[in-house]
Order: structure tokens, then C-alpha cells, then sequence
């Protein structure tokens, strides 16, 4: 599996949503975020997150993007032996139309809430903006909600989400691969790569008196073992 251990539990997403971040930080972490779910896709048999949402993605002290809860995912052989369920774990605001329905899944619901959480970086709004979880409910399932920002999306990255938002699921991505290759054409080709040293200063930036406090820790338990080591030798 990928990699699930919280180095610095910070929610990124929404920082870069309430915060004016770098155009290509945001497309750093839609890179990473689309990496981390080939590599899971690509499992044999292929693993099913099923709950990709901002609080699921983290990013360590050194810029590099993580999945993590993975309490619910599944297998995508045992997911396609199960047609209909009473109930499909999962985060409301990012699932996929067949999910909410409670039919039979596969990965494309992955790439469904990757695409939901690219919107919402990129334009800096919910996707459901403020609905109450009864009017999301009332649309999620037939999948054909545009949310109201769609059009802050930049150049073709709004087709390419299209196609990963789609509701019939045959007409999306077929392989998270095929989806970050979309990406990553339009991202080399428009805008210039965020490298991982750019997010290793941020995540100092941000967590730099978290860091001073962890170092005068480590030196005072350095010194206690010291002297319990001298103590010992005489």
C-alpha cells in the first residue's frame, strides 16, 4: 500500500482554499494527490479508497502527498462481486453518483472525488458550496450537478474533470493512470511544475514553532539520558 503515517496533521486543502496560495502549489498537490492513487490502484487486486476527501490527504514536512484512513477501502474484485448495498461508506460531498445509490462500485470513484477536490482547489469554493446534506442528497445521485464556479476553472482543466465527473461511469477516466496522464499534459504544457523543495519551505513555514518546540524536546531528553548514562558509569 502507499503510505498512511500523519508526520504533520495538516489539512492542506483547506489551508490552500482559505489562504492565497501559489497557482502551482495547487497543481503540486493535484499531481501528487493523482500519483498516490495510481500506485494504489495499481495493486493486485486493485484497492478501492472509497473516502478521498481534503481530511484523507496530508502532506508530510517535506511536501510529499499521502492517503490516509483507509478503514474503508476494499478490494475492487470483492466490490464487483457486490451489486447493491444498504449503505456505501464514503464522504457525501465527494462521492460518485453510483455510490450514493448504493449500487456496485469500482475505482472510477476515486477519480470521481480526486476530480471533486481538484474543483474545489483550483477555485477556491466547495463543491456543493453551502447545501445541507438533504439537498446533496437530492442531486448527488443522478450526477448532473455543475457547481456554480465552474467556469473560474482554468483552460482545458474543465474538460478534463468533465470526463472524471462524468455520471455514467463508463464515460469516465478508465484507469487513475489515463486520468493524472490528462492532467499532467495540461499541467506541463500550461503551467510550470511546483517543485518539492517549494513545499518542504512552506510546511516549515507553517509549522515552525511546532518544529522549535520538538527540537528543544529532543535536546532535553538528550541531556536527561546523558547524564542518567554518567550516572550509571560511576
Amino acid at each position: 500500500m502507499y503510505l498512511f503515517i500523519v508526520v504533520r496533521p495538516l489539512h492542506f486543502t483547506s489551508y490552500m482554499m482559505n489562504n492565497d496560495t501559489d497557482i502551482n502549489l495547487r497543481f503540486k498537490f493535484i499531481r501528487e494527490s493523482a500519483e498516490a492513487l495510481c500506485h494504489m490502484h495499481n495493486q493486485q487486486p486493485p484497492m478501492i479508497h472509497r473516502d478521498i476527501k481534503p481530511g484523507n490527504i496530508r502532506l508530510t514536512p517535506h511536501g510529499e502527498v499521502k492517503l490516509l484512513d483507509f478503514g474503508i477501502s476494499r478490494s475492487e474484485v470483492l466490490n464487483r462481486s457486490v451489486q447493491t448495498v444498504d449503505h456505501q461508506p464514503g464522504s457525501l460531498g465527494y462521492m460518485a453518483p453510483e455510490q450514493a445509490r448504493g449500487e456496485g462500485i469500482d475505482s472510477s470513484i476515486d477519480l470521481f472525488a480526486v476530480a471533486v477536490l481538484t474543483y474545489e482547489l483550483l477555485t477556491g469554493h466547495r463543491f456543493y458550496e453551502d447545501m445541507i446534506a438533504q439537498e446533496i442528497w437530492a442531486v448527488v445521485g443522478r450526477g448532473d450537478f455543475v457547481p456554480r464556479h465552474w467556469s473560474k476553472l482554468p483552460g482545458g482543466i474543465g474538460k478534463i474533470l468533465s470526463r472524471a465527473l462524468h455520471a455514467k461511469v463508463e464515460k469516465r477516466f478508465p484507469s487513475a493512470q489515463e486520468f493524472r496522464q490528462a492532467l499532467l499534459r495540461h499541467l506541463d504544457k500550461e503551467y510550470p511544475e511546483a517543485g518539492q523543495e517549494q513545499l518542504s519551505v512552506l510546511m516549515k513555514e507553517l509549522f515552525a514553532e511546532e518544529e522549535a518546540r520538538e527540537a528543544q524536546m529532543m535536546e532535553r531528553l538528550e541531556q536527561a539520558s546523558s547524564g542518567e548514562l554518567s550516572e550509571a558509569m560511576e
